[in-house]
């Protein structure tokens, strides 16, 4: 019996192995996926933020500033209308 149970123990240490590790890849994969979209409209947020600051100190014209904002609503638009309505 006892050699039986030790021919055991290694099988079932891989497999508990492969289990902690499958299930770290899914959690990292689930955390990369919740990260953000880097493209979406949360990212667009901060980024006409960083614009908005150019702006005020006069690093940008006013008509750039309009400008960056036109394109930048007008593709949060398109993607938006692009999702899949739930």
């Amino acid at each position: 019996m006892q050699s039986s149970a030790s021919d055991l123990l290694l099988p079932i240490g891989l497999l508990l192995a492969a289990l902690a590790c499958g299930w770290f890849v899914l959690r990292r994969l689930s955390r990369w996926r919740r990260s953000g979209d880097e493209t979406g409209p949360a990212a667009a947020g901060g980024f006409m933020s960083q614009i908005r600051e150019l702006h005020r100190r006069g690093e940008i014209s006013h008509e750039e500033f309009e400008l960056i904002k036109a394109r930048l609503t007008s593709q949060i638009r398109e993607r938006l209308d692009d999702k899949p309505r739930r």
